[in-house]
């Protein structure tokens, strides 16, 4: 059976009485004997041994429209999030503060189950990755001031031998900031904490961006092939920067297999190792010419890592990879797709739009100096 994790936006189907009812939102709590789930008419707690069916949904629309035209900012962000899971991962709220003081009071009833998944996210990579893996992510009202929940973010971090970052961003078509980010980033000077450029968070639908592919495979450029794997290969750790063997490898390796479904696709000019047909002749060593990383999450699939060989740029395998990964996608009943790009990435920029993504919202990483 499925089995919700906190922060999943699901549906239960569950025994209640002589029938069954439902219950649709967010999954704020998970123990062995029981799933919380917050709805609309508050917290419900369904035993496990009643749920009878349980899916993953996608984040709710704030307004009519397609799915990832409309869905808020701070849900995509949501989205984003669940894509990399770093080894160091903690909620800033209120409650949880109580829990830890507790806990550290010795008080045996401060459990585990006890812990929110709501306020702001604190992740910590080492470093390594993507600037998001290193991030705190403003969600929802952590219940403390914002000024002091900025210094818990700076304590937190530097326990942990990295720079206190804060990602904030937009409302969705809107230039004023989300919510969550506007009253921290009215911080952010006064902290010493200074904006990266903008990255844009580019949204599709996979069956658009497709564009009528069937067959992922079928995409793949004259005198290449495109094929699927379920895990890096030393290739694509190569073409990333991060070789095996290298001093860090290992970390960036658990980040970059760390989302609960994902999938590489590679334009190669020949077969990747343990994928040749043992039936047919050598082809040799296989050259990767391009690779993209494909995350699967909140029904979304979110794109990164996208590369191509310097020798095969301006000849179409970038796009042939972010269509055959919209591909894959949408044969696995995902109907929207994410990638956050530079701003400044005209090329990336302009290889997404022609797939048919348009810009949600922007987003930045607050740095500050220690």
């Amino acid at each position: 059976m499925f089995d919700p994790r906190p922060g999943m936006r699901v549906v239960l189907r569950y025994r209640a009485g002589s029938g069954a009812t439902d219950a649709l939102g967010q999954v704020t709590a998970v123990d062995d004997a029981s799933v919380t789930v917050e709805t609309k008419r508050g917290p419900v707690r369904v035993p496990r041994e009643d749920i009878i069916l349980a899916h993953e949904v996608p984040p709710a629309p704030q307004r009519a429209g397609r799915l990832h035209e409309v869905v808020s900012a701070a849900d995509v962000r949501r989205v984003a999030a669940h894509a990399w899971l770093p080894p160091e991962v903690t909620w800033l709220n209120r409650d949880n503060l109580h829990r830890d003081a507790a806990q550290a009071a010795g008080d045996a009833a401060a459990g585990p189950e006890a812990f929110v998944q709501s306020g702001w996210l604190l992740r910590a990579a080492g470093g390594v990755g993507r600037e998001a893996a290193n991030a705190a992510l403003p969600l929802d009202p952590p219940g403390v001031e914002t000024a002091e929940a900025l210094e818990m973010v700076s304590q937190w971090y530097s326990q942990h031998g990295l720079p206190p970052m804060v990602q904030i961003y937009s409302e969705a078509d809107a230039a004023e900031l989300a919510a969550p980010c506007r009253e921290v980033a009215g911080l952010f000077r006064d902290a010493g904490f200074a904006p990266s450029e903008p990255q844009l968070a580019l949204t599709a639908a996979t069956a658009e961006a497709a564009a009528g592919l069937s067959d992922p495979a079928a995409a793949a450029p004259a005198g290449l092939s495109i094929v699927r794997s379920d895990a890096p290969h030393a290739l694509h750790y190569d073409a990333w920067g991060h070789p095996e063997g290298s001093e860090r490898h290992e970390s960036f390796a658990a980040l970059m297999t760390s989302a609960e479904q994902m999938f590489i696709l590679s334009a190669i000019t020949g077969p990747l190792p343990g994928q040749a047909d043992a039936a047919a002749p050598s082809a040799g060593q296989p050259t990767l010419i391009g690779t993209i990383r494909v995350a699967l999450t909140h029904r979304w699939a979110v794109l990164s890592h996208l590369i191509v060989h310097p020798s095969a740029r301006r000849r179409g395998v970038g796009a042939a990879l972010v269509q055959a990964a919209a591909a894959a996608a949408s044969q696995q009943g995902i109907r929207s797709l994410l990638a956050d790009v530079p701003a400044s990435n005209e090329a990336a920029v302009a290889l997404m739009r022609a797939r048919g993504a348009r810009e949600h919202h922007r987003h930045w990483f607050a740095l500050r100096s220690e």
